[in-house]
């Protein structure tokens, strides 16, 4: 790791150097770093700054927490976003890396975006190429899309189950690892089995669904007989519980539940190469929270926020402080004292912002305030003022007054003499005016309290205490609506995320498969367990019917094949050779059997035997047809039929 640790450090060097002229992202060493935090400060505490110092206090700001000085973004909000300096830069990837299970780019990216600030894309993708496990686990395109995405809305409308194979490293003797998944929320659920069996299976089930519910189908690409006795199994113990089993699909549309088995089969094998262990049960628990934690590019979340509507949480690790803030915080008390040096920082902050000249002009005299990004000019006589920027100004009218106000989303009345102010839906402006004097006031950025003895207006709860709520939030809501309201919007969320997926993999589908019509002939792929020696590669078919899920049947000179295929395992030819009236309508064909014909009724290429004891007697199926044994059969074991 430390080679690797330079080879990065050389590589965020030269890639300063190509553009250091326009470099806005300020991954900077160490002691470059220092200068700039002094830099910020200096610019913070000037009364008349420069050009330059403008520049720095609109971007950076410096948090002092235990004694330790961070470099963060000026982002006007509560969050915190920290610049890293070059040192830090591959140790924090690292570290985020790997509590994410070696997850890919894009989640590598969400994760680190929510913390720091200059930690970019080639970046992330120069480490992706550095790390041994990620290279490991690396696999090949894909190919287009089978068949229509499934898509629900609603939270336990579709759960997948699946079984990963753990045979070969058993292990406490578990064999199995059950994977169960909702399929809108994308939240897993990992057991580990002994044995493949519906009773087992059931077992865990109906812990699962006792917590979340029971979803009203259960989907699994095992075949409809194993879910159906899952199902019978646990009606014993639970005969009010009823479900559909979910119709067979190609393995490849419900990628969402494979795609998940990959997932966790490459964070447990990351897990037990950094725990250098092969007690895989009891990294299940950790992968499971690795895997719902990550960012999901399908719903444009983590499955926990979309369960639950809130980000995870681990302890004060994922906090806005960094790990050298906490390394001597062990107490509430230590804790208490280290939030308390940063809110006195914070208020140092604001009392100097407070105290930051404002540039106006009146005669013959003009002051320097600091600068806006869109700023807003009043006029009153000859006097001119700037203002800070206006989001969405919302103006009212009394007389001859006009007055901009910031956004509210519900309307609101006051009157007092002769004077009314309303208050429209958000980013209505409405305006107010008196005499000749035009004045705009900023947005009130700060929450809006509500006093005490106001009512939940969706439970109708009293709320016993001041709550407070951001600035265009029209609805007074209690804890508990409040959590439901987010749940309901995080869900929505993920739903239009999965939409929009599904939109995007039809797409880029289309591209390189597109729609074949009815009537198209097209090459089928011969397997090479139903090829006969001399035979070509493909036999041609052409398409007789497409159903809803864009599955096609295709059928020969010999007869209708019996599958159906997805577009991907064809090809359209560019000439006819055969119409769909030269298909026999009611003879059903094999693939081998049509293979055969086109080979001119010859047998398949391979013929093979599994025979244990040597194949000395007619239970041999290559020695009763009379023929020899080949390298395929018996998986080599010493054989008298060759």
């Amino acid at each position: 790791m430390a080679t690797a640790n330079v080879n990065f450090e050389l590589f965020l060097r030269s890639f300063i150097n190509e553009d250091s002229e326009k470099n806005q992202l300020h991954v900077i060493p160490r002691e470059q770093y220092s200068d700039l935090i002094n830099e910020v400060k200096a610019a913070r505490s000037a009364r008349n700054k420069t050009p330059q110092q403008k520049r720095r206090v609109r971007r950076f700001n410096v948090i002092e927490i235990g004694g330790i000085e961070k470099l963060v973004k000026a982002t006007g909000t509560d969050d915190i976003v920290y610049f890293v300096p070059l040192e830090e830069v591959y140790g924090t990837i690292e570290a985020t890396h790997a509590a994410i299970g070696h997850g890919g780019r894009d989640r590598l990216k969400a994760e680190l975006g929510r913390k720091y600030a200059n930690i970019t894309r080639p970046m992330i993708e120069k480490f992706l190429g550095m790390c041994e496990v990620c290279a490991g686990k690396k696999t090949k395109r894909k190919r287009g899309l089978v068949t229509k995405p499934i898509l629900h809305k609603q939270l336990n409308s579709r759960c997948q189950v699946d079984l990963v194979d753990m045979q070969s490293q058993e292990i406490q003797g578990k064999r199995f690892i059950l994977n169960y998944q909702d399929h809108l929320t994308k939240f897993i659920q990992l057991r580990a089995l002994s044995h493949k069996t519906a009773e087992e299976v059931a077992a865990h089930l109906k812990d699962i669904f006792l917590t979340f519910g029971a979803p009203c189908i259960l989907h699994s690409d095992n075949g409809r007989e194993f879910v159906n006795n899952i199902i019978k199994c646990m009606k014993i113990h639970w005969p009010e519980l009823q479900l559909v089993n979910g119709k067979p699909r190609h393995s490849q549309s419900q990628g969402s539940i494979e795609r998940a088995n990959q997932d966790v089969e490459n964070m447990l094998a990351a897990w037990l190469i950094d725990k250098k262990t092969n007690q895989w049960p009891d990294a299940l628990p950790f992968i499971q929270f690795m895997k719902n934690r990550a960012y999901h590019a399908g719903i444009r979340m983590s499955p926990y926020e979309a369960l639950f509507g809130m980000k995870p949480r681990v302890g004060l690790t994922t906090s806005s402080l960094t790990p050298d803030m906490l390394a001597n915080v062990e107490t509430e008390e230590q804790l208490e004292e280290l939030l308390a040096s940063s809110q006195v920082n914070e208020e140092n902050d604001e009392e100097n912002d407070e105290n930051e000249p404002v540039t106006t002009s009146a005669g013959n005299t003009t002051q320097t305030q600091p600068p806006q990004l869109s700023p807003v000019t009043t006029s009153a006589g000859n006097t001119t003022q700037t203002q800070p920027p206006q989001l969405s100004p919302v103006a009212t009218s009394a007389g001859n007054t006009t007055q901009t106000q910031p956004p509210q989303l519900s309307p609101v009345t006051t009157s007092a003499g002769n004077t009314t102010q309303t208050q429209p839906p958000q980013l209505s402006p409405v305006a107010t005016s008196a005499g000749n004097t035009t004045q705009t006031q900023p947005p009130q950025l700060s929450p809006v309290t509500t006093s005490a003895g106001n009512v939940c207006q969706s439970c109708g709860a009293d709320l016993d205490t001041t709550e407070e709520k951001p600035e265009g939030e029209h609805e007074v809501l209690c804890g508990n609506c409040a959590t439901r309201k987010n749940i309901r919007k995080a869900r929505s969320q993920a739903a239009a995320g999965l939409e929009q997926q599904a939109k995007k993999m039809r797409l880029h589908s289309d591209k390189t498969h597109p729609p074949a019509k009815v009537g198209d002939n097209v090459t089928i792929p011969i397997p090479d367990v139903d090829k006969p020696r001399a035979c070509l590669r493909n036999i041609i078919g052409v398409i007789l019917d497409k159903n809803e899920h864009e599955l096609y049947k295709i059928g020969t000179k010999d007869g209708i094949l019996p599958k159906r295929y997805c577009r991907s395992e064809f090809d359209v030819c560019a000439t006819a050779f055969i119409s769909v009236s030269e298909v026999p309508a009611e003879k059903k064909v094999t693939v081998r059997a049509a293979a055969a014909s086109v080979a001119g009724g010859s047998a398949q290429g391979f013929e093979r035997c599994n025979c244990k004891k040597g194949c000395t007697s007619n239970q041999c199926k290559c020695r009763k047809n009379g023929k020899l044994c080949n390298s395929k059969c018996h998986s080599s074991l010493s054989c008298n039929n060759k």
